[in-house]
């Protein structure tokens, strides 16, 4: 058995996914919400990723770090995201921009898929 251990997560984005305030008791009913939490997700990175402001200057006279001030800008005030969630979306459009990229280079016949969701049914036995 394999373990993962790392420091605790205290972000927002994704500590609905396992609340156990939502009440949810079918695995049909927490399979739509999982799946929802994870659209949501997607399309946050996905404006992200393609919000080109965001990761070129607007003008010859700004440098990066006005760049990322305005990237940093955009996901905690539009977005609402604290620290550890910012850094989750910035990984994700990383993923993103690296797959759209290997798309438009012709090698994404070759390239193993960056991430990915497997659902998976199974049978939990409650004694």
């Amino acid at each position: 058995m394999k373990t993962l251990r790392c420091p605790q997560y205290r972000g927002q984005l994704l500590a609905n996914m396992a609340d156990h305030r939502t009440y949810i008791r079918r695995g049909s009913t927490y399979f739509l919400h999982l799946q929802s939490t994870l659209c949501r997700l997607a399309a946050k990175a996905f404006l992200l990723t393609f919000t080109h402001h965001l990761h070129l200057p607007v003008s010859p006279t700004e440098g990066p770090k006005v760049v990322e001030a305005r990237r940093r800008c955009f996901l905690q005030e539009q977005l609402g995201l604290d620290e550890e969630d910012m850094q989750i979306m910035l990984y994700l459009s990383r993923l993103i921009t690296q797959r759209y990229l290997q798309s438009a280079n012709g090698s994404c016949s070759a390239a193993v898929p960056s991430f990915s969701f497997n659902y998976i049914t199974s049978v939990l036995y409650k004694i």
